[in-house]
């Protein structure tokens, strides 16, 4: 039975498995994989195959200082990573919140077993709602929020996200229901470390 887009799993569309790399690999070498491979970045891991950070192309540019040009000299860490039985809408939420364009994907004991790129979530996810969810996230971070769960289908977006306070969660609901696109919205917006609510009117916020 093929899944539905909510069911969609990050182990269905991951790359796998993920070229990794151990941290004093040199950045010659980390940029040889980097260009081999597809999704745009490369996870640093030990010897027992655990993730230890990530280096992007971007990372390849940041100058190492005084440190040995290697993968742990330019990569970031701590960073987020995604389950590989997580789904995609679960993913796309981790890379809006984190503002990340790439997860590594790990299992239960923390071994990496494949990469997702923002452009595979997306596909995954529909590319025909993928505008609608640029500019909620752009909306929300205009408000000085982050995300914590975003979807989008048909027009009905459930939105959860955290903002600084009351105004700026009325502000944040009134331009998401006004975005070209949006039929419903279903928001839980959490401000000063409580939780706001959930609308349980269709037709818009709490407020």
């Amino acid at each position: 039975m093929k899944r539905t887009r909510l069911q969609t799993r990050v182990r269905d569309f991951m790359t796998c498995p993920a070229q990794a790399t151990p941290p004093g690999a040199p950045l010659e070498q980390v940029a040889e994989l980097l260009a081999d491979g597809s999704t745009g970045a490369v996870p640093v891991v030990d010897a027992d195959g655990l993730l230890l950070g990530l280096v992007t192309e971007g990372d390849l540019l940041r100058d190492p200082g005084p440190r040995e040009p290697v993968a742990a000299a330019v990569m970031s860490a701590p960073l987020v990573a995604v389950g590989a039985d997580q789904t995609a809408a679960e993913a796309e939420a981790l890379m809006l919140g984190h503002r990340v364009h790439h997860l590594p994907v790990v299992d239960r004991s923390g071994h990496v077993v494949g990469m997702v790129a923002r452009d595979g979530v997306a596909s995954a996810l529909g590319e025909d709602e993928s505008e609608l969810r640029t500019e909620i996230v752009g909306i929300v971070h205009a408000c000085g929020g982050s995300i914590l769960a975003l979807d989008v289908h048909d027009g009905v977006v459930r939105l959860h996200a955290r903002v600084p306070d009351i105004q700026a969660a009325r502000t944040l609901e009134q331009r998401v229901n006004a975005a070209p696109g949006v039929r419903v919205l279903i928001p839980t917006t959490e401000w000063g470390g409580e939780l706001g609510g959930q609308s349980p009117d269709p037709a818009g916020a709490a407020y």
